[in-house]
């Protein structure tokens, strides 16, 4: 179109408009004007004001934002490197440090406050497990935090802490994020209907393989005559001990087995162990000062400092306030064959909860979780060296004592120390540990007709050992971090 063309037009649109308005100059003023461009200019005008002020239908402001989400999730655990409280906070110089704050305040941050997490404890309905439980809609008992152990109760202990004598940290995070690890379970969990969300959100560090009263293979005793003294008893004297552990599964069943299989090579002439999980009546450490529970197996030093040592009394100290160490379990066992690492998982209920986030919410839930995964293992592993060293200095100069708080004397009338050690496994117990290892997954496929539980096994482990064959898997013993290997000479 010409300039003319176009001046045209608008004088046209102009003349029309005047007409509209009543036709009287639209310019509004008696000084003298140009015919031609006073009326396009006064058109334009009019063209540039809001549409409400040309008496046009207002257009819809944006959709106010929906209010904010909040999820309130059961917690399996308060412990500092495996959990969270309704008052945990993520900074790891704060006695109330909780690994699990890590991700809910980075769920909180990646949504953009659009949704939160808090922790409000309930108990499954029986039957029902948690996960069971989580996928029930409108009971208000939609969101869980735990182990991976409560996926399934057969093969959940690859996501708890993967099997004894497999895959490292580093390894099992490749397996379940770049080798369909994750995949596999939520697609387990799917066909089971379940209608529950699984999120990785949290791991722990290698954890300390028993508070026992002898060594099995071995101790650093620093020059002390009581602990030079005590013999190591090997894994023949462990299973022939009388020992009631505080152990769970699978290392629990990895132990028997090997026990069992003592026996029966004539290594020992009976089996002489109990474990238990947990005392009616009596917390952990209640069961260690009542003597019904004579070895633990706990968590890392981080958390066993903060369950198990009260802080130290004027004598006498009284049973209620005692440690592991005044009832002579005193040496510390590693490597942590039992449970290099440990894994939490955040469970969601999926038709109404999961399902009726935004894709955006949920992308950053799980991203949330991946980050928070590694920055949890990194938090509390930047302190388990310092968490050691106190452990061991706790008991120094302290004696083991009666329920009465009475020092406890040896055969010449000296007190025998509380004072702790590390301690060694050795390499002929963590071999047959190994050998138990293998037979007892193996046993977990089933036989000839395996049940369901069998079968989704036998899918998640052939997963692992396709996955270790790529990579040309070797087991080698956890490692503390560089600056505290000394404390460990294996």
């Amino acid at each position: 179109m010409k300039r003319g063309e176009v001046r045209r037009t608008v004088v046209g649109m102009a003349s029309v408009l005047a007409g509209i308005t009543g036709g009287a100059g639209l310019g509004g003023c008696s000084a003298e004007v140009d015919p031609g461009a006073a009326p396009v200019d006064a058109a334009l005008g009019l063209l540039a004001q809001p549409i409400s002020a040309r008496g046009g239908t207002e257009r819809p402001g944006p959709e106010p934002a929906p209010p904010p989400i909040q999820i309130a999730m059961r917690s399996f655990s308060a412990n500092p490197s495996v959990g969270g409280s309704a008052t945990s906070v993520s900074d790891i110089t704060s006695p109330s440090y909780g690994a699990l704050a890590i991700f809910m305040e980075k769920a909180a941050a990646y949504t953009h406050g659009s949704v939160s997490f808090s922790v409000s404890n309930w108990a499954p309905t029986a039957p029902n497990t948690v996960i069971e439980q989580v996928g029930i809609e409108g009971d208000s008992r939609d969101a869980a935090y735990d182990t991976g152990g409560a996926l399934n109760p057969t093969w959940g202990l690859f996501y708890l802490s993967m099997a004894p004598f497999h895959l490292d940290y580093e390894q099992t995070l490749d397996w379940l994020y770049e080798a369909g690890g994750l995949e596999l379970a939520q697609s387990l969990v799917d066909a089971r209907h379940l209608n529950v969300k699984i999120i990785p959100v949290l791991s722990s560090n290698p954890q300390i393989a028993g508070h026992f009263k002898a060594p099995i293979g071995g101790a650093s005793c620093e020059g002390e005559h009581a602990c030079e003294q005590t013999e190591a008893v090997g894994l023949a004297g462990l299973c022939s001990s009388g020992w009631t552990l505080r152990f769970l599964p699978p290392g629990q069943d990895i132990l028997d087995r090997a026990c069992d299989a003592m026996v029966t090579d004539g290594s020992i002439a009976q089996k002489d162990l109990g474990f238990v999980n947990a005392i009616s009546g009596l917390s952990n450490l209640a069961a260690i000062q009542s003597g019904v529970v004579t070895r633990l197996v706990q968590a890392t030093q981080m958390d066993d400092r903060a369950l198990f040592f009260p802080e130290l009394e004027p004598a006498p100290i009284v049973q209620s306030l005692q440690n592991p160490g005044h009832k002579g379990l005193r040496f510390l066992h590693f490597p942590s064959w039992h449970q290099p690492f440990l894994l939490g998982f955040v469970l969601l209920e999926q038709n109404t909860l999961w399902n009726g986030l935004t894709r955006k919410q949920q992308r950053a839930l799980e991203r949330a979780g991946r980050d928070a995964l590694r920055e949890s293992f990194e938090t509390s592993e930047s302190v388990q060296c310092e968490k050691l060293g106190e452990l061991l200095a706790f008991n120094d100069d302290q004696v083991q004592l009666s329920p009465s708080g009475d020092p406890i004397l040896d055969a010449s009338g000296q007190a025998i120390p509380a004072d702790l050690h590390i301690a060694r496994y050795g390499r002929p117990a963590l071999n047959r540990l190994q050998d138990a290892a293998e037979a007892y997954l193996d046993s977990l496929r089933g036989a000839a007709e395996p049940t369901p539980d069998e079968l989704e096994f036998r899918q998640v482990y052939d997963s692992i050992l396709d996955y270790e064959r790529r990579i040309r898997f070797r087991w080698r013993p956890t490692r503390f971090p560089q600056r505290c290997r000394e404390l460990e000479r294996d």
